[in-house]
């Protein structure tokens, strides 16, 4: 992790080295998930080492802080860079309102960043933080929304299909039962509701919890959608 809390990607060299080489013609990349620009800034670099000046990169991300602080990150570079606000998910409406045809290839690095993990965000269920987990902060819907709102099927289906857990109605009959009397808003409420419902051992519990907040973070995101 670098020191603006952004994760050094993994593979950075492998992956450019498949994606940009001299034999290329066309000078057209998607980093189709931007977060802190490491991606983008090698894909810069190994254009420029080739000599390539008038090369094109297209920056996609949800974050508007993403977009600020590689913007920033990229900004001495020669190449055609463009920032889009979005998902991934939107890349083919995204080329056709540049009129983009052809692209040389497309970067993607799922999953959560560190700096997301540090936010107050409630990403990560090592801290207290806000139930939020928006990516996006135009997007009305976040995790305490989901928690103090979902029907018990809607939520039941959410643990099954985005977090894999066995009997979930159990779960969900948890949480439902918890916000009788509360409301749920805290990262640190949800875990109490789920530490009074299961004894699981540490390890076992630490994967328990990463299940469920990957559900709701990508029913927040529509990140399957």
């Amino acid at each position: 992790m670098n020191d603006d809390g952004y994760h050094v990607p993994v593979l950075l060299n492998e992956t450019i080295d498949l994606l940009i080489n001299k034999e290329i013609v066309d000078h057209v990349v998607v980093d189709g998930t931007l977060g802190g620009g490491g991606y983008s800034e090698a894909i810069c670099q190994r254009f420029e080492s080739f000599g390539v000046k008038n090369y094109l990169l297209i920056c996609i991300d949800k974050d508007e802080n993403a977009i600020r602080y590689s913007s920033e990150r990229l900004k001495n570079f020669s190449g055609n860079i463009i920032f889009e606000k979005g998902n991934f998910a939107d890349l083919k409406m995204i080329l056709s309102k540049h009129k983009i045809q052809n692209v040389t290839g497309i970067t993607l690095d799922l999953g959560l960043s560190s700096y997301q993990l540090e936010k107050e965000d409630g990403f990560s269920f090592m801290r207290n933080t806000t139930l939020d987990m928006r990516a996006d902060k135009d997007n009305n819907l976040t995790a305490a929304e989901i928690l103090n709102n979902y029907s018990e099927n809607e939520l039941t289906e959410i643990f099954e299909n985005y977090g894999e857990i066995g009997n979930a109605e159990r779960l969900s009959n948890a949480i439902v039962s918890y916000r009788k009397s509360n409301q749920f808003s805290t990262t640190e409420n949800l875990t109490e509701v789920i530490d009074s419902e299961y004894s699981i051992d540490k390890k076992n519990r630490i994967k328990f919890l990463a299940k469920i907040f990957q559900a709701l973070r990508i029913e927040v995101n529509g990140e399957l959608n």
